[in-house]
């Protein structure tokens, strides 16, 4: 197995991509995006490799790797699963449960259309309750996805961040070693 992304990094991507839900500008960027017509389509700048592959379900991704000092390392489990909360038409859902994700109906999907524009790239997919699309580019090493719903009903709508890479429970843990990404490493304890 290659190397791994450290945890800090794994955070640091997680939180660059959760917070860039929603921007309605882009960045600055040195990123280059290929196109999709070979059933791969990749994103990368001097610091980040995105790279999705196409198969039956859709857009996948099957990359997420940076450069830190002089090595590339690769997220074991690269994911790319898009989801939507979505609560039929009626009374609003109470504040808790919607902070508790547990209102409504988790639609989970993977893009079906990749698009590459300049230097990002824009992934789609039509569903139940609407059409998703996720512009993703990458700046200074961060990656930042915006997402946008066009509903085709009526109802309360969670739009969550895509998925970058899962980690199973059994390899994440509170300080001591643990093996994270397919690599053991010393946490520091807080």
């Amino acid at each position: 197995m290659g190397t791994s992304i450290r945890r800090r990094d794994l955070l640091t991507l997680s939180a660059a991509t959760a917070g860039a839900v929603g921007l309605a500008t882009a960045f600055p960027s040195t990123a280059r995006a290929s196109s999709p017509s070979s059933g791969v389509i990749q994103l990368t700048d001097h610091d980040t490799t995105l790279c999705w592959g196409h198969d039956a379900q859709g857009w996948r991704l099957t990359e997420v790797s940076t450069n830190r000092g002089h090595a590339r390392r690769s997220a074991a489990s690269p994911s790319g699963l898009h989801s939507l909360w979505y609560v039929p038409e009626g009374d609003a859902p109470a504040a808790d449960t919607i902070r508790r994700v547990s209102a409504g109906r988790r639609l989970s999907f993977r893009p079906t259309r990749a698009e590459h524009s300049g230097r990002s790239i824009r992934l789609s997919a039509s569903t139940e309750a609407g059409t998703v699309i996720s512009t993703w580019w990458l700046s200074g090493g961060q990656v930042l996805v915006q997402v946008n719903l066009t509903a085709s009903r009526a109802g309360w709508f969670g739009l969550p961040s895509p998925s970058l890479v899962t980690v199973a429970d059994r390899d994440l843990a509170w300080g001591g070693r643990t093996r994270l990404l397919g690599v053991v490493e010393d946490r520091e304890e807080r």
